[in-house]
């Protein structure tokens, strides 16, 4: 309830009264209680929630409870081992491949700086090996409506956050409206710890697939409405299949062209921020890499995708030209690291013009080392 009224000041300020006179039970009773543990999702420590219960031990980054809220990778070994054959059978590949899948979808959770120790969702595991099927289960296990709606609204993807370093005090959040997005992204499971720094700074990540197809999924279904968004997944799941097929390099200008004419006429790309985000967005369901995964010593292409039969390097103008694009991927050698690559590996340039509302043809070349 705190996360779900947390844009709300006076429902918030209702139900806080109601969770201090509960609290205040617990406190008046604190003899009998043998063993207390509260869970959520959100931790506020001005709103004076725990105010009246000033006792309790905070586990949130308590190395002692890093594996507490999942399964460790030895633990599903352990545990589902016949599970896990059984849908790597079904899906005619090995039990080690099936392991890899299962743990891309809903690993990866660390909860506490001072443990290696990562775990795995235990809800959507526990689905995915009961109906055999990766899939997005958070959608329907609790999704923290405020996060989401500053997911959203903010003008960075969540992909934007990964390697993005933030101080403990950060991540303790307090009252609204001061309390930062890297909290309420790590506190409601859309970031997680992924290292520290020598000076014990905090560097975050998305956890897992299953994450990020939530939130990115989410994202497209804001801008051009659900039914527009699944026209545009289906459109990218065709492209991916024809360029795995054939590596036809006219069917992905195509299919870029086609991605952004599905943007409504009222929605214009006022930036190259706006006008990026939409196109790393198709990148990503497209099946690439997207922003910093690949990094040249002169920088990074904005997105990288990599096939048994081609690769294929993106660089994004706003209100420029797709040559000036396509230079820049030549110019900063964004294609190095694949000169000795036997796959063919091709370069491609895309603008988005503000005047026009939509993609310029883009510039596809082959790389020639």
């Amino acid at each position: 309830p705190v996360n779900g009224f947390i844009n709300n000041p006076e429902k918030l300020m209702a139900f806080r009264d109601v969770m201090h006179q509960f609290f205040l039970v617990l406190k008046a009773n604190v003899e009998r209680i043998r063993f207390l543990m509260a869970t959520g999702v959100t931790r506020f420590t001005k709103i004076s929630l725990f105010s009246c219960l000033n006792n309790p031990t905070d586990l949130s980054m308590d190395v002692r409870a890093a594996r507490l809220c999942g399964y460790t990778p030895e633990e599903i070994e352990t545990n589902f081992h016949e599970h896990i054959q059984a849908f790597a059978d079904q899906k005619g590949i090995s039990y080690e491949a099936m392991f890899k899948e299962l743990l891309s979808w809903y690993d990866s959770y660390r909860f506490s700086p001072e443990s290696e120790i990562r775990v795995c969702n235990p809800v959507s595991l526990g689905k995915s090996l009961v109906n055999r099927v990766l899939m997005n289960y958070w959608e329907s296990t609790g999704l923290a409506s405020a996060a989401v709606r500053e997911i959203r609204e903010s003008k960075d993807l969540i992909t934007d956050w990964n390697g993005r370093a933030v101080t403990r005090t950060e991540l303790d959040a307090s009252d609204r409206p001061q309390v930062q997005l890297a909290a309420l992204l790590y506190q409601t499971g859309y970031l997680t710890i992924d290292s520290t720094t020598p000076r014990g700074m905090i560097v975050l990540r998305v956890p897992n697939k299953e994450v990020m197809d939530s939130v990115l999924y989410g994202t497209l279904s804001t801008m051009l409405g659900g039914a527009k968004a699944g026209d545009m997944l289906y459109d990218a799941e065709l492209t991916a299949e024809a360029l795995l097929a054939k590596g036809m390099d006219f069917v992905l200008e195509k299919s870029l062209l086609s991605c952004y004419s599905r943007i409504p006429h009222e929605w214009v790309c006022k930036d190259e921020a706006e006008a990026k985000r939409f196109f790393q967005l198709y990148c990503y369901f497209l099946g690439a890499k997207i922003k910093g995964e690949h990094e040249s010593h002169l920088g990074r292409a904005d997105a990288v995708m990599e096939l048994p039969n081609g690769v294929y390097l993106f660089e994004f103008k706003y209100a420029k030209s797709s040559a000036e694009a396509l230079a820049q991927i030549h110019e900063r050698g964004y294609a190095d690291a694949y000169r000795d690559d036997p796959r063919p590996v091709w370069l491609v340039g895309c603008n988005y013009s503000p005047k026009k509302r939509g993609l310029d043809k883009p510039r596809i070349v082959r790389f020639a080392p």
